[in-house]
């Protein structure tokens, strides 16, 4: 699956995002600071939690989501409310949707009734739930409910503090699970269950031993001085605790800078997810040493031309090493949010000058 285009409205705020069409393999949003970049990868994400119907932002909102998948072109767009319910919980349904494959109507529902293709006539659905979701085992939606469910996993939240904590319960189950899978497919299902880098990242030790030495080796050429990784229950906290060896000593995970953690979680993901994924990361220098950046950028733009990235950036360094032609440069008038690629807004002809008008326009704007 790969994302076109979205065009948003957070239409219990106002906010909205006037259509931003991104690039097939890369896109760089690049702004100041409250310009809506974050908006935007909030959009893509709450727009898939909509349609796969996951826990999702309770407020209304407008949106269109053009993507692709198997080389068919998809539109689809929803109208959103948010009331209470009977027991005063914050709820979101559905007054409009409609979806379209290749100019074809797919399904299409308002408040007078629902059509879907190849049938008839059907009752009336819940309004709480999208049509994606709940007709996700009709052959021409599941593929689309599957790929919405799939990259809804908060990937723009991809480390957090809590994401080097692996309960020896969840271990243990996906271990159990694993055994009864050979290598590769047993990491293939823990990686697809779990978001949690680390925890993928023991169940590959034990059950691919390549896959693993080739993280680790990718690790080593930021951090040389780590020679392994190693996981050991630890009983009386009820966790698997991850440590690094350095120079023949072991170094507990709590005594790692966050850096480091972070970047290993970025390699695992990048080795890890499945094809043809989305991948949202938010302002991707956080927590990345200089030597880190280098790395991480390189892995990006070469490690898996399967992969669609729309990441965003603050850091001179990232935006400099990546190309112009990957820019979307987010600037805001109040409650619109607008995008506009390097040529339209006629930057330099060379990536260096190019960086300079960026700067100069962004001061400006400000």
């Amino acid at each position: 699956m790969k994302i076109n285009f979205i065009e948003y409205e957070n239409t219990t705020i106002g906010l909205k995002i006037n259509k931003t069409v991104f690039n097939s393999d890369l896109t760089l949003l690049v702004g100041l600071s409250g310009s809506g970049k974050t908006q935007i990868l909030k959009a893509v994400d709450n727009s898939f939690a909509l349609g796969s119907g996951q826990d999702t932002e309770h407020h209304a909102s407008k949106g269109t989501l053009g993507f692709m998948i198997d080389k068919n072109s998809f539109v689809w767009e929803y109208n959103t409310n948010n009331i209470f319910s009977d027991e005063g919980k914050p709820q979101v349904i559905f007054e409009y949707e409609k979806l379209t494959c290749n100019d074809t109507v797919i399904f299409a529902r308002n408040n007078e009734g629902v059509y879907l293709k190849n049938y008839n006539k059907i009752p009336m659905p819940k309004s709480d739930e999208s049509i994606i979701s709940l007709y996700r085992y009709e052959e021409i939606i599941s593929d689309i409910f599957n790929s919405f469910n799939h990259n809804c996993k908060k990937e723009m939240d991809q480390y957090h503090n809590n994401n080097n904590i692996i309960p020896i319960s969840i271990y243990k189950k996906m271990k159990n699970i694993a055994k009864s899978k050979d290598g590769k497919t047993a990491v293939e299902y823990v990686c697809d269950k779990s978001s949690n880098m680390f925890l993928c990242l023991c169940i590959i030790k034990l059950y691919d031993k390549d896959l693993f030495n080739e993280i680790l080796q990718a690790y080593q050429s930021i951090f040389i001085e780590v020679e392994d990784i190693l996981f050991r229950e630890e009983k009386h906290t009820s966790r698997v605790i991850m440590s690094f060896v350095v120079n023949n000593t072991e170094i507990c995970i709590y005594d790692i800078s966050s850096g480091m953690l972070k970047t290993l979680a970025h390699i695992v993901r990048l080795f890890l997810c499945g094809n043809n994924r989305l991948i949202l990361i938010d302002e991707l220098e956080n927590g990345l040493g200089i030597n880190c950046m280098g790395m991480i950028n390189e892995m990006i733009i070469t490690q898996r031309s399967d992969f669609q990235f729309i990441i965003t950036s603050h850091h001179p360094y990232i935006i400099n090493n990546i190309p112009m032609e990957k820019w979307l440069v987010v600037l805001r008038d109040k409650n619109i949010v607008k995008s506009h690629t390097a040529k339209s807004l006629n930057l330099g002809k060379s990536h260096h000058e190019a960086y300079i008008q960026l700067m100069n326009m962004l001061e400006n704007y400000n």
